[in-house]
């Protein structure tokens, strides 16, 4: 899981069809398996089919250049 590889346990998740977001945690699923589970309080903003954004933020002192993740309407990588 990118999230995983890149040490980001925390994400923002945000709906653009209706403007909602809310922080809450990544768990690693199966790499490559498309799965996008929202799990706790969380889910009660989302049903199945929603459309997502999912940020991370890193804080370092290092420079890092920042990655942006596309994917189709199965999760798969563009």
């Amino acid at each position: 899981m990118i999230l995983t590889d890149a040490w980001i346990d925390k994400v923002l998740v945000s709906y653009p069809t209706d403007g909602n977001s809310y922080e809450t945690y990544a768990i690693a699923g199966e790499r490559s398996a498309g799965d996008c589970w929202i799990q706790g309080t969380a889910a009660r903003q989302s049903t199945v089919g929603n459309r997502l954004e999912i940020m991370a933020f890193d804080v370092t002192d290092e420079s890092e250049s920042p990655r942006m993740i596309l994917v189709d309407e199965y999760n798969r990588f563009v």
